[in-house]
């Protein structure tokens, strides 16, 4: 078993050209390029036992000879792809269970019943052309050009891609090659395996939006650890979404993307207090600067697709409305096209790469003096007490008169809901137990209303926006009635308030 680092970046064939003039920072030398053919086929149950363990297997022939590999866990955030392998030489192209591992992952298909469902699934068929980078202080980056396809019984998709491994040496030099590819080429990082790309092929399905998993701290961690942790789950949360929102299917992508980036966000307020600003400052301005672009496609969204839903298209109204919702689809659309440019732009890659690279040097700790490395290093456990316990307090107060409260002073209870919300999620596992559960589900409720309420505030600045520029009456006489409408349920939102309030209060403070 061994674990494998590495980054992947997919290549637009029309650029296969420019890869040789391409300058690699620190390589002083590298083998002659060997090419090689790799035909693997993938095995699993009908009903996907080995996917669901969250590992592949299959058989791949290399050469000569045939590799059975069980590969899998460790996941990818930034670009960086951590899994481990169990390898083992077969006479032929069929699985041979008695040669994986008797714990753990290979325990699944070891069962006389798993062995007698696994069948093929899909095969990949794959060219490499591979060398080795040599760099003055010895590390070494194996530098593969991947060129095929995938196939299954009824579909292909073709491959091209770099991959990037870490043969020896630190990660971050995957990321300084990574970059430079960056710089000068159209390569985007590519957050899938072939594997997990095999099985959405089989499965004649694209990826599904995903929501942010569970992020589980072991109970040693530090506060260090906990960080590192966090962001890279962040990351991969905002880059499973990337192609969904690219391919402009369901606008939960683009929703689910801007999560990502405010859960990052809270983070680095979250630990603000132990990271010297100007190290962190760099990473949060370029998450503010996507944020933006993709903040303005998702109020358009909510206000297109949910709050003008609502209003009765009916009476009167109905042909009014319906030449304003008309305009308000024509600013939305406009919207999410700026923000599927940032997602698409080098900017974007730069930014997954650099926060990658920030996390795999944790570039803090030289900033740092004995004293703050110190309580980095303190437990997160520890470190989580004080900082929800101080985040718990500022909500509460901030609550007083809830009921009474002015707009401008809702959204700032709103932003400390937040914070102290995605503070009890990244932290949870540390505490584990009902009252975790309990806590951060009644934040959730209270999150939620003061979300709608600044929903509310925002759809008030985009029906002026909408029936400010228009000229037509019956348009500008559609935006007082949404306005109206849209008042009418904020005051109803309020009332209820009060109520979700107390339900929260009455909630256990799980880290004391």
């Amino acid at each position: 078993m061994h674990e494998e680092l590495e980054i992947k970046l997919r290549l637009p064939p029309e650029s296969l050209g420019r890869l040789g003039r391409v300058s690699l920072p620190g390589a002083v030398a590298g083998q002659r390029p060997a090419t090689q053919r790799l035909r693997a086929v993938y095995f699993d149950t009908p009903d996907l036992v080995v996917r669901r363990s969250g590992f592949a297997l299959r058989v791949r022939r290399e050469g000569p000879r045939w590799i059975q590999s069980l590969k899998g866990g460790g996941g990818s955030a930034g670009g960086l792809h951590r899994r481990l392998e169990w390898e083992s030489p077969v006479p032929r192209s069929e699985i041979d269970p008695g040669l994986l591992p008797q714990n753990g992952p290979g325990s699944v298909a070891r069962s006389r019943k798993v062995r007698d469902a696994l069948g093929p699934l899909f095969m990949t068929d794959i060219t490499r052309r591979r060398r080795m980078l040599v760099f003055e202080n010895g590390d070494r980056v194996e530098f593969s050009l991947d060129r095929g396809e995938i196939r299954s019984a009824s579909a292909a998709a073709p491959v091209c891609e770099i991959e990037l491994e870490l043969k020896a040496g630190a990660p971050l030099r995957l990321y300084d090659v990574a970059r430079a590819l960056v710089r000068e080429l159209p390569v985007r990082l590519e957050p899938d395996s072939k594997a997990e790309r095999g099985y959405r092929l089989a499965g004649g399905s694209l990826r599904a939006p995903v929501k942010a998993d569970d992020i589980l701290l072991p109970g040693e961690s530090t506060a260090n650890d906990a960080l590192k942790g966090i962001l890279r789950a962040c990351l991969a949360h905002l880059q499973a979404n990337e192609d969904g929102m690219l391919e402009g299917g369901d606008v939960e992508y683009l929703h689910q993307m801007r999560v990502a980036l405010r859960r990052m966000r809270s983070a680095f307020s979250a630990f603000n207090k132990l990271l010297p600003r100007e190290v962190a400052e760099p990473q949060v301005r370029e998450i503010k600067w996507l944020t933006s672009r993709l903040g303005a496609a998702r109020d358009w969204d909510v206000f297109v697709t949910e709050t003008l839903s609502r209003i009765p298209a009916s009476g009167p109204w109905a042909a009014s409305l319906e030449g304003f919702l008309a305009a308000a689809k024509f600013r939305q659309e406009k919207a999410v096209v700026l923000a599927r440019d940032a997602v698409g732009s080098r900017r974007y890659q730069e930014l997954l790469l650099g926060i990658g690279a920030w996390i795999a040097a944790e570039a803090w700790l030289e900033a740092l003096d004995d004293e703050g490395r110190a309580r980095m290093h303190q437990s997160a456990r520890e470190f989580a007490r004080a900082e929800l316990e101080r985040r718990h307090r500022k909500l509460v107060k901030g609550g007083e008169h809830l009921a009474a409260l002015a707009p401008a002073e809702r959204h700032r209870m709103r932003i400390a809901a937040k914070k102290l919300r995605y503070a009890g999620e990244f932290f949870s596992s540390l505490f584990p137990g009902k009252p975790a559960r309990a806590y951060t589900s009644a934040l959730g409720a209270l999150q939620d209303v003061l979300g709608a309420l600044n929903d509310a505030a925002t759809t008030e600045r985009l029906v002026r926006d909408v029936g400010g520029e228009n000229a037509n009456t019956s348009v500008v006489a559609a935006a007082g009635f949404a306005e109206g409408w849209v008042a009418s349920e904020t005051a109803h939102r309020v009332a209820h308030m009060e109520e979700i309030w107390e339900v929260f209060l009455k909630q256990k403070r799980f880290w004391k």
